[in-house]
């Protein structure tokens, strides 16, 4: 499931699969916290695109806290710049762009007092505000008010909104809530430097004064960052230097994060897969005494060693996943996977050739009866 909502509930609920991920993509949890939590139950993992969005989810959702990966959304910025290989603007003025729906959470009603000091400052600029959404209505009235018609724009929804970022020679971005901040990354792949409102994702990859400039959340801090930025222009020199897109973004590394979760997932299964074929094994020494366990466990070949009858059964007993990871953690102890699924993969072969041979021994003596049978009835004819 890409998203909360109709995505993942029919992946969760609808769709036959052998591992299931949602993904969460936004910057604060806006959604039923139960209905979540049932979605989230039928799913092998929850991808979360920034690690400050994970710490959120952990505190909200701490028994999915197992489950969580963190797999950013990838960016190609080879392919960005190729779509924006033409300017839109005519003139050498000064150009100013701000990309995104005009919704209450981006906040574009702080360009406006920005906009307003740049004006009072001198400056020949026209500032222009790429997307639409509801807030449209309320930021042509605030326009209009300030007398900035002919220094903010108002451009709307665009298919290609790359030229517009590629050509500026500033990037703000004033939104108070981003997962990760795609936008933003846009810029950094286009070259422009960017003016950032702090919110979880964009925190966690520009480095204020050395990639970007980071305001705090008001429009004074915007205001404040912009006009420090355009007026120093060792610091624009410094920042344009230091703007690209870093390379955790790439289709290259979010691949190998993506490749890594879904082999993280399919042996998990297998070991989930081994719990349930020794449950179903009558003799196994340790049925009766068999802890409540979660979703997923674990082999271990070093605890409960002691007594014949263990070591009869080499040594295997199950236990709780988070316990065994909580105790790994506190004693930095290695976890080795693929030995751990070796072990299982031999256990369960074990089990299937054992469960194979009492099915044909069944099948022999129900024959055998059956044979038999037959030649009792055939002697009372006879």
């Amino acid at each position: 499931g890409f998203r909360p909502g109709i995505c993942s509930d029919l992946a969760a609920y609808s769709i036959q699969a052998e591992r299931k991920i949602t993904w969460w993509h936004h910057g604060e949890f806006n959604v039923d916290q139960t209905a979540y939590a049932n979605m989230c139950g039928r799913m092998d993992a929850l991808a979360v695109v920034s690690q400050t969005c994970e710490e959120m989810l952990k505190q909200i959702l701490p028994g999915f806290a197992d489950k969580m990966v963190c797999i950013p959304n990838m960016l190609d910025a080879e392919a960005i710049s190729q779509k924006a290989l033409n300017s839109p603007y005519a003139d050498g003025m000064l150009h100013i762009v701000s990309v995104g729906r005009l919704a209450p959470e981006k906040h574009f009603e702080n360009v406006i007092p920005a906009a307003k000091a740049l004006r009072e400052a001198g400056a020949d600029f026209v500032w222009h505000i790429v997307g639409e959404g509801p807030e449209r209505t309320k930021l042509e009235v605030l326009i209009a008010d300030s007398g900035l018609e002919s220094h903010v724009v108002l451009e709307g929804s665009k298919t290609n909104p790359y030229p517009y970022m590629k050509y500026a020679q500033l990037f703000v971005h004033p939104s108070y809530v981003e997962s990760q901040g795609l936008t933003v990354l846009e810029a950094m792949a286009l070259g422009v430097p960017c003016v950032v409102t702090k919110s979880r994702g964009p925190c966690e990859f520009i480095q204020d004064g050395i990639s970007g400039l980071l305001t705090e959340q008001s429009p004074e801090s915007l205001t404040a960052r912009v006009l420090e930025i355009l007026n120093d222009k060792a610091l624009y020199q410094r920042i344009c230097e230091n703007t690209k897109c870093p390379e955790q973004y790439s289709p290259e590394q979010v691949m190998r994060q993506i490749r890594t979760a879904l082999v993280s997932i399919s042996q998990l299964q297998r070991l989930k897969i081994g719990e349930i074929l020794i449950r179903r094994d009558r003799e196994h020494p340790f049925r009766a005494n068999l802890p409540d366990i979660s979703e997923y466990s674990y082999w271990d070949c070093t605890e409960h060693n002691s007594g014949e009858e263990n070591k009869a059964r080499e040594d295997v007993c199950i236990f709780d996943i988070q316990e065994f990871v909580k105790k790994s953690k506190k004693e930095e102890v290695q976890f080795n996977v693929d030995e751990l699924v070796a072990r299982l993969d031999k256990k369960i072969a074990e089990l299937e050739k054992e469960e194979k041979e009492e099915k044909e021994k069944a099948e022999n003596e129900k024959n055998g009866k059956k044979e038999h049978a037959k030649r009792v009835n055939q002697s009372n004819e006879k």
